[in-house]
């Protein structure tokens, strides 16, 4: 018997995210195809002030804050079709504490013939804030022949307030 994802009308998604990271830079020396993360981030502290002035205008705040999201892929479908380019949709949400939508960005992206795996960078150079607390990196792929997105990755980042101390004198 064919496994669910493979049964007829449950389509799946033509590839997974094997994980993701946060990280304020990152490399790859491409002679031996290693990848190297720098200051992984798993948490920021924000000045108060960014999350007063969400609480005065119920907008977005945008942080400005240099980031990567380096996210690996694997095939999940037609492994002996590799020679094949393979091209597919992926979401990338920002869910604040609340459970809220704050920043989504949908790409296309491809896989190259004769690649099982593959590395994306996606660079930043602000972070959108609502409130003090977890925040989630949702990672979702659009399944064959759907259009809806299906969750196959998240990243956490952990968002804390600080109160800037000013001299006195």
């Amino acid at each position: 018997m064919a496994s669910p994802s493979k049964q007829k009308g449950h389509p799946v998604a033509p590839v997974r995210c094997l994980w993701g990271h946060l990280c304020s830079l990152s490399s790859i020396d491409n002679e031996r195809n290693n990848l190297s993360l720098f200051n992984i981030i798993e948490q920021l502290n924000i000045p108060q002030g960014a999350f007063d002035e969400h609480v005065k205008t119920k907008k977005i705040i945008i942080i400005p804050a240099d980031y990567e999201i380096v996210l690996l892929w694997t095939r999940t479908l037609d492994i002996d079709g590799i020679n094949d380019a393979l091209s597919f949709d992926f979401s990338l949400k920002v869910i604040d504490p609340t459970n809220k939508v704050i920043q989504q960005t949908i790409a296309t992206a491809n896989f190259p013939r004769e690649s099982k795996r593959v590395r994306f960078r996606i660079r930043s150079n602000g972070m959108p804030v609502t409130i003090p607390g977890s925040y989630r990196f949702d990672v979702e792929v659009k399944r064959d022949g759907k259009d809806e997105f299906e969750n196959t990755n998240g990243i956490p980042l952990e968002i804390k307030p600080i109160v800037s101390k000013l001299p006195i004198g």
